[in-house]
């Protein structure tokens, strides 16, 4: 038996076949997600706390639904959004002006030197050598300036895990165009959310009401929502 015939062909669904199969579905989710996304809103913050300067790209579905872009199979509802607008701070500026006439001196003793080194050409010498010395007398001006400069600032983003009912508080720095973006991106989400909530009718009006209740405390219907349906549900 020659060394060619111990060679043995891959088995069908060996290793090669498991990876070329990963691959393939690797490549349907990464197509299925973006087709999905073309119909999304996505924002980018950076990321604050124990997570100094990453970045981070958040998806919303249809439904007020969000999720981040390394973990689109996680779910969230925005439960809630605290900012507490920009910050400017006081940057005060001195810059200093000199003025006066300058003089020159130095020329004596450097012609001076110059003779006792080498009379006549030395003198010559000298006196170039004295011709660098200068001294400035007169007032310096200052000039203050104060402006105020933004500073960055964090925010923080509420969101509740859809599968487990986790509550998480992500914290995101920046500046405010950048976190106002990200307060419109949650406020859009809880308005989605709040379209698509079905309350089912109960047989219990008093259940029907607890329910919106827990609502209101998700932060996904507000207050004058929760009150309109308390006066329908008690006939008041």
């Amino acid at each position: 038996m020659g060394l060619f015939d111990k060679i043995q062909k891959p088995s069908e669904g060996g290793m090669l076949d498991k990876v070329s199969t990963a691959i393939k579905d690797k490549a349907t989710e990464v197509k299925d997600l973006a087709e999905k996304q073309k119909s999304e809103v996505s924002t980018v913050q950076e990321l604050a706390g124990k997570k100094l300067g990453a970045k981070a790209k958040l998806w919303k579905q249809e439904d007020g639904l969000i999720y981040f872009q390394s973990d689109p199979q996680t779910l969230y509802e925005v439960v809630g959004f605290e900012w507490d607008g920009a910050r400017f701070n006081d940057v005060t500026t001195t810059v200093g002006k000199e003025s006066g006439k300058q003089k020159r001196k130095g020329r004596v003793i450097g012609a001076t030197v110059g003779t006792l080194i080498a009379p006549g050409i030395g003198t010559a010498i000298g006196a170039a050598f004295g011709t660098g010395n200068k001294k400035t007398s007169g007032e310096t001006t200052q000039t203050t300036t104060t402006e105020s400069v933004e500073a960055e600032t964090v925010a923080t983003l509420t969101l509740r895990n859809v599968e487990s009912g986790e509550v998480s508080a992500f914290n995101f720095k920046g500046m405010s165009d950048k976190l106002q973006e990200l307060q419109l991106f949650a406020q859009s989400a809880m308005d989605a959310a709040t379209t698509v909530i079905d309350v089912q009718p109960a047989s219990d009006p008093y259940e029907e009401l607890k329910r919106m209740k827990e609502l209101l405390d998700m932060g996904i219907v507000s207050q004058e929502e929760f009150d309109a349906k308390k006066r329908q549900v008690l006939g008041i």
